[in-house]
C-alpha cells in the first residue's frame, strides 16, 4: 500500500488533486493512471526481487538498463561441492538430449573441481562452466520498468526460457 500511496501522491501532483487522497483512494487512482497510459508516476515506487536462474537468462535480464543488479560472482564465489544447474526447457527424463545435457553438466562440474585441485582460483576455473550454471541475482527496478520488462520478456518473441 505504501508504494500505491507514493504513486498516488506523485500522480495527483500533476492534477493538483492532493485534496482527494483518502485511506482507500490509491488503488483506484493508480488503476486509472495505468488505463490512461499516464505511467510516469509508477517510477516513484520500486520492487526488489531475488532470482535464481541460469547464466543465459541472466544475460537477457541485464539488458534492462533502468534496473539495478547484484549478481553472484563466479570470480569470487568458490563453487565447492555440488554445482547447481538450471534444467533447460528441452529437459525430459530419459531422452537422448537430456541424457547428453546431464553428462555435460557432470563433466563441467568435475572439470571445475579438477581445475581447483590443480590450484586454480575460482576466477580461472569458472571458464569451463556452461550457461546452464545457476546464478543468484538481486534485481531492483521501478514499477514502470517492471511493466516494460514483463511486456518484453513474456512476449512470444522472447527467449523461451525467459518466458517461463
Amino acid at each position: 500500500m505504501d508504494a500505491l500511496r507514493r504513486i498516488e501522491y506523485a500522480g495527483r501532483n500533476c492534477y493538483q488533486s492532493h485534496h482527494k487522497i483518502t485511506d482507500t483512494s490509491a488503488p483506484r487512482f493508480v488503476r486509472a493512471l495505468i488505463k490512461r497510459g499516464h505511467l510516469s508516476p509508477l517510477e516513484f515506487a520500486d520492487m526488489t526481487v531475488e532470482l535464481i536462474t541460469s547464466r543465459d537468462v541472466m544475460a537477457e535480464l541485464t539488458r534492462h538498463r533502468l534496473a539495478s543488479f547484484c549478481i553472484e560472482s563466479q570470480r569470487y564465489v568458490n563453487l565447492s561441492g555440488e554445482i547447481s544447474f538450471i534444467r533447460p526447457l528441452f529437459y525430459h527424463e530419459g531422452d537422448k538430449a537430456t541424457d547428453f545435457w546431464l553428462n555435460c553438466m557432470k563433466d563441467a562440474e568435475d572439470s571445475y573441481h579438477f581445475l581447483q585441485e590443480c590450484g586454480l582460483l575460482p576466477q580461472d576455473a569458472r571458464k569451463i562452466l556452461p550457461n546452464s550454471t545457476a546464478v543468484r541475482i538481486v534485481m531492483k527496478a521501478n514499477l514502470r520498468e517492471w511493466r516494460h520488462v514483463f511486456s518484453l520478456r513474456t512476449s512470444p518473441a522472447a527467449y523461451p526460457e525467459m518466458q517461463v
